[in-house]
């Protein structure tokens, strides 16, 4: 790889925000978040300041289940600033706004999670143990992978993922929400797998 390449990958790298957290993080949680993290079950309900880890079959079933018509599954990234990492207060307001559900997954945890206050946003962690591996990286690709059938896979450019009761539609731009979320296109349907030519950055 020549200097110019190695450069644009650095670049995407730190932009990308995953350099933060390579593990699943539990072991650097405070004792008191650590007894805050719980296996999901149907049956527990919860209050604000718990994070339940769910594997994609789980996540899939609250999906099915849930009392809107859309779902938004936001994969939020602790401490990312990017352009593309929005606030979970603006995400809740997109949401609110056009009657859909906002669902955020944090890639994995950290202590800042239990301070944003989620009384109005289902939170999750994902269970890592699932898919046998504490890297990140290893085992978001195998979550999403599963949890849209592998038609995301390998879009990383995009951390906002739109479903309809359990059916995924496709990733969108939540900076172009108003387009995204319109009527004429909110049912658009991504219907063939993500390519290397979609995001060269994708191994």
């Amino acid at each position: 790889m020549n200097k110019v390449g190695l450069i644009v990958f650095i670049v995407f790298i730190f932009q990308s925000c995953t350099i933060i957290g390579l593990k699943d993080g539990y072991n650097k949680l405070s004792d008191n978040n650590k007894n805050r993290v719980i296996t999901y079950k149907d049956s527990i309900s919860l209050g604000d300041g718990f994070i339940q880890v769910v594997n994609h079959y789980q996540l899939h079933e609250i999906l099915k289940k849930d009392n809107n018509e859309y779902q938004i599954v936001y994969d939020f990234i602790p401490h990312c600033s990017t352009k593309s990492c929005i606030s979970t207060v603006a995400f809740l307001e997109i949401c609110k706004s056009y009657s859909i559900t906002p669902v955020v997954v944090s890639r994995y945890l950290d202590n800042s999670l239990f301070n944003l206050g989620f009384s109005e946003i289902k939170l999750y962690g994902i269970d890592n143990k699932f898919y046998g591996t504490s890297y990140v990286l290893k085992y978001i690709s195998r979550f999403y992978d599963n949890l849209t059938n592998g038609i995301s896979d390998g879009d990383y450019g995009s951390n906002m993922l739109l479903f309809r009761k359990g059916d995924f539609l496709r990733c969108i731009d939540i900076s172009e929400y108003k387009k995204e979320l319109s009527p004429d296109n909110i049912n658009s349907k991504r219907v063939t797998p993500y390519t290397k030519k979609d995001n060269p950055f994708w191994n």
